[in-house]
């Protein structure tokens, strides 16, 4: 917009007289462009299947009556991950890893802490890496103490390989507790993605010394 007037202003004849009616177009088509960006947002929401006219239910999410508005879609998964973590006895603080790369609101609807990252993000190339860069910051006791949310199938997820960077293996010191599906994906597709909730099984000592091990080895 300012490229423009840069370019009229020199044409529109003698500045007494033109420039208050070339700065008003200019302002009134500000204006245009500005409502434009904002419907297409309402309308066609960047990573949401559908319109915001259309999110009609409530989820709390975090402090008490703090609700966002969602599709019916994606709201009744966050209302299941709730469910399932408040039955297999999560308590609400607790760290957790989420390493399906593409759900960063799932572990603050059940109350978790969110370990290393506000969200894991995953997709991209780098994700791996600069997700076990992140964990590296985070001290042995959150790790010790962490859950795991996983996706063993889909296109996002973050790979287990990285637990191994403070001496953590997904096969034999986690157990799934429960289950959740997520039928309407954080892009808009409509599939199914299954994703597990996992709790450590090792003493929280015995894990805190293999995470001290591990960093001591890969210094």
């Amino acid at each position: 917009v300012l490229a423009v007037a840069v370019l009229v202003l020199p044409v529109a004849g003698e500045p007494a007289r033109s420039i208050a009616p070339v700065l008003l177009a200019v302002a009134l088509g500000v204006q245009l462009i500005t409502v434009a960006i904002v419907q297409t947002g309402i309308e066609a929401p960047y990573g949401q299947a559908v319109s915001l006219r259309d999110n009609h239910r409530k989820v709390s999410v975090g402090r008490p009556n703090s609700t966002l508005r969602l599709s019916n879609g994606f709201g009744a998964y966050l209302a299941d991950a709730a469910e399932v973590a408040n039955r297999v006895g999560f308590a609400r603080g607790t760290p957790m890893l989420d390493l399906t790369g593409r759900s960063p609101s799932t572990l603050y609807t059940m109350g978790a802490r969110s370990t290393s990252q506000a969200w894991v993000i995953g997709g991209y190339r780098g994700s791996n890496n600069l997700a076990a860069a992140m964990m590296k910051r985070v001290s042995c006791d959150e790790l010790s103490r962490a859950w795991l949310l996983t996706q063993p199938v889909g296109t996002t997820n973050i790979s287990p390989e990285i637990l191994s960077g403070f001496g953590a293996s997904l096969k034999t010191d986690y157990e799934i507790v429960g289950t959740v599906v997520m039928s309407e994906s954080f892009s808009g597709y409509r599939e199914h993605w299954t994703q597990h909730l996992l709790k450590p099984t090792r003493e929280a000592d015995a894990a805190r010394a293999a995470c001290v091990a591990a960093r001591s080895g890969n210094t």
